[in-house]
């Protein structure tokens, strides 16, 4: 019987993850969630029509996916700041809805590429099991009733709703809060190690576990009077003191990471109510004719497990009866009240997975029940394994409907220009790559889903709810100067073109009278600034044009991105750099001489870089590098925005800076580009502002010149500047966390190992 007890929980477990991992073991499947976004631009034209992706499947891809892909990617260097998404912002170490949580963590961490989803699917499913059937077994119940009310807890909506989501670590690892309020160690120094371990995982899962941790309380407080021997408190009260230390850095960095003086976001509103019907109906196939909201497929737990519940209620223990039918009754009444009235208590969070446990406990005692009423211990084993299979029958085909997997060679998304350095970002438009996933394909966006605490940058960016960029504001010459050197638009749509060729203004051209040697009528023109394409009336167009200045002579290729726009012109494509000012425009001669030449530019600065796999590339010339010198500055409250590799500054800084700019520049060389830390040579003429454009954040990016400190100024209205001196410099600007945030969490991870350690037998 006892090797039995040990033996069911694994045997239970395998089945679990066989049943749930079957793609990916048997048919060479992998959990792809980013395989639904083959159905959005640019993919959909490589692929042809594809089905209706399920909604879950494209929150996920969108939402954990690229944090997942980082934490794959890039590992610990993300871990401070992560450039991929929203043109920098802290990485997973600031929050677990950046990455932070326990489980993306490991399996982003230790995963094979490719198989992270599916490790984080295992380590979910395998951790809720074990967890609930760690604090069943402590309840007293049977080995199969556990198996039971774990496999209920394991496959509820609550934690399967939760599985391609950040919440996925507090809800497998939330029972683990009672564990050590149910059994605790007879050692005080062991009893507040296993407190500390315990918070700290839940409390880096996020606010999704607070309900487990409330749970904990309310089971101490009901299972020991409160004054009775409050040594008993002593092991909590230090357990908190030192997850708070050790979660300092997290703190820091959610208060340090935006811009400085920005407002705390407000919370998230509560999510609607479920319906008491969501609890026992298994939720529609996600993706079809009629999807059930996301959140009322999260509630459900099942008939059968409902039915055990009420048979659990006359077989639980009298001293633990009031303990978990209260935990039941109050957690269902916080998940059916309006959100409003939570919200106006300061309850932000439904405690939909403190119900499921609840839930889970009684059905555990019901199958206890059950399982008692045979005499034969044969008959028993064969009674629990019936009732098992029948929760799993109920539980888990809507649970595997809600997983995404898809064929290795589909599991993949195909990046749509080359993957390079972060220092080239991109901007999506007309759903051209949604917010946040370029991190999974390794390229850095100026977009992202939310910009809390970023009033600045969302500003000046002008995206719309969820991070999508209107056409207009796209091609807005401050998005350039974002740093958004790519602008993506799907194909066969041709919107950004029809944009620009909507601006060109035609213009009339004077002839020069003098007779050229080469026999070439000559124009006289002014290129505007930022000129990228000049063209001509397609009857009259030579078959060939020069542009010329004194001292310099390019002939004009052929240019094709407006050609589809108007059969009555031909364009010739400027040369990149080419100055402004007065210039002049050779052709070769019409038959007819006389009348007025007409030509239109195009000072839109965007060429169209190459048109393949669903995609039009654009490129801005106006995009400025990674680090450069600023050539002037002006102050933030003018009228027009600074041009060129000049920059706008405080207007209380205006002063001190302006000694720092000159016209000529000076040379410039990014050396290094890491996440977390740039580095670049640089040789101004005279004492220089170098501009770096990583958002500035002086509390966390702390610039070094010349091996020493130097203080940073905010430029641009959210880039970092650094002065430099004359001459030769290294400028190394590098995220880090100040002595005074990492040594405590150090010292109390020190202290969480010495309460630990086991004491020597003398």
């Amino acid at each position: 019987m006892r090797s039995g007890r040990s033996n069911v929980p694994l045997l239970v477990v395998i089945a679990l993850l066989v049943t749930m991992l079957y793609p990916a073991l048997f048919l060479d499947h992998r959990l792809a969630p980013e395989a639904s976004l083959k159905s959005e631009p640019p993919w959909r034209v490589q692929w042809g029509p594809y089905p209706n992706p399920s909604p879950v499947a494209v929150e996920a891809a969108t939402g954990l996916g690229p944090r997942l892909a980082s934490i794959t990617r890039d590992g610990l260097r993300v871990a401070v700041w992560n450039p991929w998404i929203g043109g920098g912002r802290p990485g997973w170490l600031s929050s677990p809805a950046e990455g932070g949580a326990p489980l993306p963590l490991v399996a982003g961490l230790l995963a094979r590429h490719g198989w992270a989803w599916t490790a984080l699917l295992a380590l979910e499913v395998a951790l809720a099991f074990a967890s609930a059937w760690w604090v069943l077994s402590l309840l007293g119940t049977g080995a199969w009733p556990a198996a039971v009310g774990a496999t209920a807890y394991a496959l509820s909506g609550p934690v399967v709703g939760c599985w391609l989501g950040w919440q996925g670590s507090a809800l497998a690892l939330g029972p683990l809060a009672l564990v050590p309020a149910l059994a605790p160690p007879n050692r005080a120094r062991h009893r507040a190690a296993a407190w500390i371990a315990v918070l700290l995982l839940l409390v880096a899962s996020g606010a999704p576990a607070m309900p487990f941790i409330a749970l904990a309380f309310a089971v101490m407080i009901l299972s020991r009077p409160l004054l009775e021997r409050p040594a008993r408190w002593g092991a909590p009260v230090v357990a908190v003191v030192v997850v708070m230390t050790i979660a300092i850095p997290t703190l820091w960095l959610e208060r340090n990471g935006g811009e400085p003086g920005a407002p705390t976001p407000a919370l998230a509103p509560v999510q609607p109510a479920p319906g008491l019907k969501a609890l026992v109906v298994a939720p529609p196939l996600p993706g079809g004719a009629q999807v059930q909201p996301a959140f009322e497929s999260s509630a459900y737990l099942g008939v059968a497990t409902v039915l055990l519940a009420l048979v659990g209620v006359v077989r639980l223990p009298r001293r633990v009866r009031g303990l978990w039918l209260g935990a039941f009754a109050v957690s269902a009444t916080l998940t059916m009240l309006p959100g409003a009235l939570l919200a106006r208590a300061g309850i932000h969070q439904r405690p939909l997975g403190a119900l499921a446990l609840a839930a889970a406990v009684l059905a555990a005692f019901g199958a206890q029940l059950l399982h008692d009423k045979v005499p034969s211990p044969v008959r028993r084993q064969a009674v629990g394994f019936a009732v098992w299979v029948l929760v799993v029958a109920a539980l888990a085909p809507p649970a595997a409907r809600r997983l995404p997997f898809a064929p290795e060679e589909d599991a993949g998304l195909p990046s749509p220009i080359p993957v390079g350095s972060q220092t080239a970002r991109f901007v999506g438009v007309l759903g051209m790559l949604p917010p946040d996933i370029g991190a999974t394909l390794g390229l850095a966006d100026v977009r992202a889903a939310a910009f809390p605490r970023e009033p600045r940058y969302a500003s000046l960016l002008g995206a719309g709810r969820g991070g999508e960029l209107p056409v207009s504001r796209a091609l807005d010459p401050r998005t350039a100067r974002l740093s958004a050197r790519w602008l993506l638009e799907p194909l066969p749509l041709r919107v950004v073109s029809g944009e620009l060729f909507a601006h060109v203004e035609p213009v009339e051209l004077q002839a020069q009278h003098e007779r050229s040697l080469d026999g070439l009528r000559r124009f006289r023109t002014a290129v505007p600034a930022w000129a990228c394409r000049v063209g001509l009336p397609a009857p009259a167009a030579p078959a060939a044009l020069w542009l010329e200045d004194p001292g310099r002579q390019s002939q004009l290729a052929p240019d094709g991105a407006l050609a589809a726009e108007s059969d009555a012109w031909r364009w010739f494509a400027v040369p990149p750099g080419w100055p402004p000012g007065p210039a002049t425009l050779a052709m070769s001669p019409r038959p007819s001489e006389g009348g007025a030449q007409i030509a239109a530019w195009d000072a839109s600065g965007l060429r169209l870089a190459r048109e393949e796999r669903g995609v039009r590339v654009w490129e801005w010339d106006l995009a400025r590098p990674l680090a450069f010198v600023a050539t002037g500055v002006e102050p933030e409250n003018g009228d027009a925005p600074a041009q060129g590799t000049a920059v706008v500054v405080p207007n209380e800084r205006l002063g001190a800076l302006r000694p720092l700019v000159s016209g000529s520049g000076g040379r410039v060389e990014v050396l290094a580009s890491d996440p977390a830390r740039v580095e670049v040579e640089v040789e101004p003429a005279q004492a220089a502002l170098l501009v770096i454009q990583v958002k500035h954040r002086p509390a966390l990016w702390r610039a070094v010149v010349n091996g020493k400190r130097a203080a940073t100024e905010r430029v641009d209205y959210v880039w970092t500047g650094v002065p430099v001196p004359a001459g030769a410099s290294r400028v190394i600007l590098r995220a880090r966390l100040p002595l005074g945030v990492w040594l405590p969490a150090c010292a109390g991870l020190v202290a969480l190992i010495a309460l630990a350690r086991p004491r020597r037998e003398r």
